[in-house]
């Protein structure tokens, strides 16, 4: 993303009012647990590892985020 990392834009999502609410899945090629605990402290709903194999990734939604909102 030119301009901003997704922590910063994540961290802008949660103060703005209008967004604040809206849930935020990070989806990332990293799985570095400092990374997934500073996006959790920044309001992050869920944070993904990139998978290979795109069905999984979908089952994990369908999973996780549907019974969960």
């Amino acid at each position: 993303m030119p301009g901003m990392n997704g922590f910063e834009c994540l961290k802008r999502l949660k103060e703005h009012s209008d967004f604040k609410n809206i849930p935020v899945v990070i989806l990332s090629a990293f799985s570095d647990y400092g990374e997934q605990e500073l996006a959790y402290s920044l309001g992050a709903s869920f944070f993904l590892c990139k998978l290979s194999d795109f069905s999984l990734l979908k089952k994990i939604f369908r999973i996780n985020l549907i019974s969960t909102f």
